[in-house]
């Protein structure tokens, strides 16, 4: 194979490469955006079940948990009852 030859595979074993890592980029930041939405449909429907919730309490409690990857991944743990109890001291300010 000649210099040429060489230098062109070469270039081309690169560009595969690098669209190999940025699709693999890509898929990864696929999945995340629908795990977010799947998280954030599971949450409204969680909220829908905690009864007395005003409708601003119950926005200003999915603003602070989608905010915070942590404390929703935790929320959405924990059983009903302690939701409850989560919620309330999110909005009193006790956490």
């Amino acid at each position: 194979m000649d210099k040429y030859m060489s230098s062109f595979v070469e270039t081309i074993g690169d560009y595969v490469k690098e669209s190999d890592k940025t699709f693999n980029t890509l898929a990864q930041r696929m999945g995340s955006e629908y795990d977010a939405k799947i998280a954030r449909t599971t949450l409204n429907d969680v909220m829908k079940l905690i009864p007395g919730l005003f409708v601003r309490d119950k926005l200003k409690v999915l603003d602070e948990l989608v905010q915070n990857t942590k404390r929703l991944d935790y929320f959405l743990s924990i059983p009903q009852d302690e939701q409850v109890v989560y919620v309330s001291m999110l909005l009193d300010g006790s956490l």
